[in-house]
């Protein structure tokens, strides 16, 4: 997430964030967005949702996917691929999201 803030200007981001342990990833999740997405649902309420965008990979990303203006699903796992399929949103890949969100996204 911080690649993509440096890589666009953008203001800020949030993104779930790995727990380390001597520099070296544990398995665990630190800090996670899912389950409710409350913090997403805050920001949305607070700065509106034109020119939102959320990239996600599980079904456990759905409900924020949901809230966005924009929702990238990126190399989905299949429940999350068969809910992209049926609300239509963009499927990308780690090669093609940056060149999709630039067009999409970052050109309103």
């Amino acid at each position: 997430a911080e690649a993509f803030k440096n890589k666009f200007g953008t203001k800020g981001y949030l993104s779930s964030k790995l727990a380390l342990k001597n520099g070296v990833i544990t398995g665990r999740v630190e800090l996670s967005l899912s389950g409710g997405k409350g913090i997403v649902a805050d920001l949305i309420s607070g700065y509106g949702k034109d020119d939102s965008f959320a990239v996600g990979d599980s079904e456990n990303d759905a409900d924020m996917l949901d809230k966005v203006q924009s929702p990238f699903v990126m190399e989905p796992n299949e429940k999350l691929k068969t809910i992209a399929a049926e609300k239509g949103w963009q499927i990308v890949n780690r090669d093609s999201i940056a060149d999709i969100i630039m067009s999409q996204c970052l050109r309103r």
